[in-house]
């Protein structure tokens, strides 16, 4: 739903969700749609989707391109409200971007608090995997890495020199070079968490800016539409992607 029909690039994110059968997909979709300001519509109730849509030279109703035949089954749903959609958007970026994934990577384990977060966002199954994979990198990179500055300049040549022979011979698919670029990676492995931090920053400032603009200019019936739905959304939106133990990093 925050692709213009579907968002294929982060459906990943949500595959641990299981429901039993169509009926209870459904159920879930008319208690969106029963909301008296919609949060969801099917697409081609959608004016500002459809107004873009035409923009972009592309086909109207998006259903009856997908699927001539289609039925209440395979409609597809949007958020109705524009700038609700593009907030719920700019919050996945943060989380698909966020910097603990980098901290975890290059500094350090997660700690419980933040284990219990990334589980509530992407699921056991998903987490319980991830932590492992990413934490034997890590300590098998600090430990061929080193701490001493000697042994990482020495580290580091050797690997920019595997690094430039692989591309001269035109070989960047073998372990040996991936390994290379891997470790080189690590040993600046602070700069992406610094870039990441900006970024993040940056990002937040602009949800925030967004929320107070949308509020300012709405209309009264807009204003309500704020309260009673927009506003808890937003809530649990800015507390899922910009958690209080992401703010205490940046203060």
């Amino acid at each position: 739903m925050l692709h213009p029909y579907r968002d294929s690039a982060n459906a990943w994110r949500f595959d641990y969700l299981k429901f039993n059968d169509v009926s209870e997909v459904k159920w879930y979709l008319d208690k969106l749609i029963q909301f008296n300001s919609h949060i969801i519509r099917p697409i081609n109730e959608i004016e500002w989707l459809k107004k873009e849509w035409l923009q972009r030279g592309l086909p109207w109703p998006v259903e009856q391109e997908q699927n001539d035949d289609y039925d209440d089954a395979t409609k597809r749903y949007g958020i109705a409200d524009k700038w609700l959609k593009e907030i719920i958007h700019d919050c996945v970026a943060l989380l698909s971007d966020t910097e603990m994934r980098y901290i975890w990577k290059y500094e350090r384990k997660p700690k419980p608090e933040e284990i219990a977060w990334y589980e509530d966002i992407y699921g056991k199954q998903y987490i319980k995997s991830y932590f492992v994979d990413v934490n034997q990198k890590r300590n098998w990179l600090k430990k061929k890495v080193g701490t001493k500055a000697d042994q990482t300049k020495k580290v580091q040549a050797d690997a920019e020199a595997i690094c430039k022979n692989a591309v001269e011979a035109g070989d960047t698919e073998s372990a040996e070079y991936k390994t290379a670029h891997m470790i080189l990676d690590f040993i600046d492995g602070h700069k992406t968490i610094n870039r990441s931090k900006i970024f993040l920053d940056k990002a937040y400032k602009r949800l925030l800016a967004a929320e107070k603009e949308y509020y300012t200019t709405a209309t009264a019936d807009e204003t309500a539409s704020y309260s009673t739905v927009i506003a808890p959304i937003m809530k649990i939106m800015k507390g899922i992607s910009y958690p209080d133990f992401i703010k205490n990093l940046h203060s």
